[in-house]
C-alpha cells in the first residue's frame, strides 16, 4: 500500500506545494483505480484513500476529526456484502469496487493524521467547512 502512495507522492514531486503534491497523488492513485481489473486492489484502494483524507484535511477543505469519522464509516461500510443494485449506486468506477479491508479502515484516519501534520508544517490557514467539499 505504502508503494502506491509513494509512488504517486514522488510523480508529482516536482509540485512545491505538499498540499498541492498530495491531491494531484490522490487524483491519480483514483484515476488509477478506475481502470478496468484496479478496482478490486485493495492496497490500492488503501493508498488513495489516504491520500484522499490527507489531501482534505491538508488543505482545509475538512477538519481531522470529521475526516476520521467519514474515512471509517465509507470503509467499514464497504467491508460487508452489498446487493448488486447498492454497490451500482456507491462505485466510482464503471468496474466493481473492492471490498473495505482492515488496512483501508486505517488508512483513513493515518492519511487525516498526515493531512493535520501537512497542514501545520505549511501553514495552511483557514477555517475547515462543516460540510466535506469535493467528492471522491
Amino acid at each position: 500500500m505504502q508503494a502506491h502512495v509513494n509512488r504517486a507522492l514522488l510523480a508529482h514531486a516536482n509540485v512545491e506545494s505538499i498540499p498541492e503534491r498530495v491531491q494531484r497523488a490522490f487524483v491519480a492513485l483514483r484515476d488509477e483505480r478506475r481502470r478496468r481489473g484496479n478496482s478490486f486492489d485493495r492496497a490500492l484502494a488503501a493508498a488513495a484513500h489516504s491520500l484522499f483524507a490527507r489531501a482534505l484535511v491538508a488543505k482545509r477543505k475538512a477538519g481531522k476529526a470529521r475526516m476520521d469519522a467519514t474515512a471509517l464509516g465509507y470503509d467499514a461500510g464497504n467491508s460487508f456484502p452489498r446487493s448488486p443494485r447498492a454497490e451500482d449506486a456507491t462505485t466510482v468506477a464503471a468496474n466493481r469496487p473492492s471490498r473495505g479491508s482492515a488496512g483501508s479502515v486505517r488508512r483513513g484516519p493515518r492519511g487525516s493524521a498526515d493531512g493535520e501534520a501537512d497542514r501545520v508544517r505549511h501553514n495552511v490557514t483557514g477555517t475547515a467547512p462543516r460540510v466535506i467539499q469535493g467528492h471522491h
